[in-house]
């Protein structure tokens, strides 16, 4: 479906005018970009939701922060229960 313009995250006018709910994949894309994009810490009233790996970004990258890194990413995703991390 073609969406013209958003009018929340999750709630669209379509083509032709009329209010759209998003589907379930959109859905999941957006949870997932929240997520990934949200310091950890930063919903109050969740402290678990979010990616650890902002606190990291002034640290120098080496090969051990790149490992830390990509557990920040797991661990932040893996709070989406409609996703798989997989590798």
């Amino acid at each position: 479906m073609y969406y013209d313009e958003w009018i929340e995250d999750d709630i669209m006018i379509d083509g032709r005018g009329d209010i759209a709910i998003i589907g379930e994949k959109e859905n999941i894309d957006l949870a997932v970009r929240r997520r990934l994009n949200t310091p950890k810490g930063d919903l109050f009233y969740d402290p678990s939701y979010g990616n650890h790996l902002f606190d990291r970004l002034s640290e120098p990258i080496t090969e051990s922060w790149l490992e830390e890194a990509i557990d920040d990413i797991r661990e932040c995703l893996s709070g989406e229960q409609r996703i798989a991390v997989e590798s």
